[in-house]
């Protein structure tokens, strides 16, 4: 089981920055992400926050073999890179509605906004989750 990732919510909060550091994905939430309570309700928001990502054979240059991010609009879908959405991340910040896991899979689904536009971002072979707050 991925440790840690039902002690936060990330529903009606944003990425501001995602960096790729030691072999790990960090994505940075400057006003924090939700604690949840022991039935899963949102409690209070943390402090400025990293959720830092540790992905089984991840090689930033391969993302595509872990990570698989769809653009959309109404009904057309396009599959952009990793390193677009960063852009966009830095850009315009990723509002994050819903988050999913899958501990079978070791995977997680973020579905949100940027901008104008839809994403859905999955990450598989999902080793090990820790949030370092700042």
């Amino acid at each position: 089981m991925i440790k840690n990732i039902f002690q936060f919510g990330l529903h009606d909060t944003e990425i501001n920055s995602v960096e790729c550091v030691n072999g790990k994905i960090n994505f940075v939430f400057n006003d924090g992400v939700y604690f949840l309570n022991k039935d899963g309700k949102e409690t209070e928001k943390t402090q400025k926050c990293m959720m830092s990502l540790k992905i089984s054979g991840f090689n930033p240059i391969a993302a595509y073999e872990h990570i698989t991010v769809y653009r959309f609009k109404g009904t057309k879908f396009k599959e952009i890179s990793f390193n677009d959405f960063c852009e966009l991340v830095k850009a315009n910040g990723f509002e994050i509605h819903l988050d999913y896991y899958c501990d079978f899979a070791k995977s997680i689904l973020l579905k949100g906004d940027m901008g104008k536009f839809g994403i859905e971002i999955s990450l598989t072979e999902v080793a090990e989750i820790n949030y370092i707050f700042q």
